[in-house]
């Protein structure tokens, strides 16, 4: 349990927001004061931010990865933009273009056959 109450057990949210969650606010100045609720949020924000994905986030939340998207998917690294530059990347002309991916599944090609045409004419 990440917040016990203070004699064990599940934390009573009724009790603690206006005896401890409000006054420790007050007390350093936040404002204005904030949810506890508002913490999840910012979770959430933090975490796209640093690049954890929608999918891992709707996991660590226990959330649907729809509601995740719905909410914070503007935040999201792992977007269209993000794609677009990862898959760019792969491009770059560092790479060799059979490094790049490892698919022990794909054919190997035939001795004869010219690339681009596959009856080896």
């Amino acid at each position: 349990m990440l917040f016990p109450g203070e004699r064990g057990g599940y934390l009573d949210v009724h009790h603690f927001r206006p005896f401890q969650w409000r006054p420790a606010q007050t007390a350093t100045g936040i404002s204005p004061l904030r949810r506890i609720y508002d913490l999840r949020h910012t979770f959430a924000t933090f975490a796209l931010r640093a690049g954890i994905s929608t999918f891992d986030l709707s996991r660590y939340m226990g959330a649907s990865l729809t509601m995740i998207d719905r909410h914070y998917g503007h935040l999201a690294r792992d977007g269209r933009e993000h794609a677009i530059q990862v898959l760019d990347a792969l491009s770059a002309a560092e790479f060799e273009p059979w490094t790049l991916v490892d698919a022990a599944w794909t054919s190997k090609p035939q001795a004869g056959v010219r690339a681009g045409n596959k009856n080896g004419s």
